[in-house]
């Protein structure tokens, strides 16, 4: 079986971090270390998963891509829209 990978968000707070999977509306983890929020993530998604497949719903396929995109200092105009 071939191995999926979705787009995991991983986010840092004050003492924490956490993670989300865009492709899995609900499927979040919060640990204490990134590795931890690594590792939290992974095992969420599985779990997300096998109960997907235990009601009978449809796994989404990935689709979300990330992306870093480079942005100049901030300008003192502003901007319309």
């Amino acid at each position: 079986m071939a191995m999926i990978r979705y787009m995991v968000v991983i986010e840092r707070g004050g003492t924490s971090g956490g993670a989300h999977v865009p492709d899995l509306p609900g499927c979040v983890a919060v640990g204490e270390t990134r590795e931890e929020v690594r590792q939290l993530i992974r095992e969420a998604i599985e779990f997300h998963i096998d109960g997907l497949k235990q009601e009978g719903l449809p796994v989404p396929v990935p689709t979300s891509a990330g992306e870093f995109v480079p942005v100049g200092p901030p300008s003192s105009r502003r901007v319309s829209r």
